[in-house]
C-alpha cells in the first residue's frame, strides 16, 4: 500500500517535492505518480490548497531543509498557481517551480500570461492530465 504524505511532516532527511492542487482527483493521481518514481529520493507531500502548500514551506524552511521542486495547478480557487510560486521564490529562491497546467490550456491568454510574466524566473509549465 503506497504512503499518504499529505498529511505528514516534511522531513530534513531528504529533499522536498511538493504538489499543490485543490482537486482531489488530480491530486490523489499526482501523488501517486510522484510518489511511486521520486518516493525513495525525495519527501513528495501534497497539498490541497496553497495555505497548506506555504506553511508546509515555512516548516521546512524553519528547519533548515531543502525543497527541490514545487509544482502547483495554476488554476486554483484560493490562488493561482503562479502566485504561489512567487511566494515559493522568496522562502527557497534554489527550488525548481513548475506549473500544472491542463492539457489544450497552452493556448490560453491567461495561461500564456502566467508563464510568461516571471522575469527570467519563470515557472516552467508542465502538463496536468
Amino acid at each position: 500500500m503506497a504512503r499518504q504524505p499529505d498529511k505528514s511532516e516534511p522531513s530534513v532527511r531528504l529533499p522536498l517535492l511538493l504538489a499543490v492542487d485543490d482537486d482531489d482527483h488530480a491530486r490523489s493521481r499526482i501523488r501517486t505518480e510522484l510518489d511511486r518514481r521520486y518516493g525513495r529520493d525525495y519527501h513528495v507531500i501534497c497539498a490541497d490548497s496553497a495555505h497548506a502548500a506555504l506553511e508546509t514551506l515555512e516548516l521546512v524552511h524553519a528547519k533548515g531543509g531543502e525543497v527541490a521542486l514545487v509544482l502547483a495547478e495554476q488554476w486554483m480557487a484560493e490562488t493561482t498557481g503562479a502566485e504561489l510560486l512567487a511566494q515559493v521564490r522568496s522562502l527557497h529562491p534554489t527550488a525548481r517551480r513548475g506549473l500544472l497546467i491542463e492539457w489544450g490550456a497552452w493556448g490560453d491568454p491567461a495561461t500564456r500570461e502566467a508563464l510568461s510574466a516571471h522575469d527570467g524566473a519563470r515557472p516552467h509549465g508542465l502538463l496536468r492530465a
